[in-house]
């Protein structure tokens, strides 16, 4: 087949976060693809990654759960507990930002679908079981 497609691979650690680039998708008549690119993602606590997806400019949205504060190359505080956890790529999966959201108790991303908004942001959906906090 022609025409290659790109895609990320998600692995999950008990400490980062990496995303590895493969291309092309196509293994069976292939062979495995090649890796374009890997990269780690976290801090000194337990992260976990819960959904990928591509963003218009080439990049990709990272969206998880996070322990961490301000460590390794994570620079969102924690607010207690998991906190959802997203994470914004270039195209060279290059971090771009990164955002905690949570409170007192534990919040989570994961199975998310993105919507890109009018103004480049995101709306995405997870599961929070803290009170008024954070």
């Amino acid at each position: 087949m022609k025409t290659k497609m790109k895609f990320i691979r998600r692995f999950l650690t008990a400490t980062t976060l990496t995303a590895v680039l493969l291309a092309p998708a196509i293994w069976a008549a292939e062979g495995p693809p090649a890796i374009q690119w890997q990269k780690s993602y976290g801090g000194s606590e337990e992260d976990s990654l819960g959904s990928v997806q591509p963003t218009s400019d080439g990049g990709y949205v990272l969206a998880g759960r996070s322990m961490s504060g301000i460590s390794g190359n994570k620079l969102s505080t924690n607010y207690g507990g998991y906190d959802g956890w997203v994470v914004k790529l270039d195209a060279n999966g290059d971090k771009v930002w990164d955002k905690s959201f949570g409170g007192d108790g534990d919040e989570f991303y994961y199975g998310l679908i993105f919507r890109p908004t009018s103004d480049g942001g995101y709306i995405l959906g997870g599961e929070s079981k803290s009170g008024i906090s954070g």
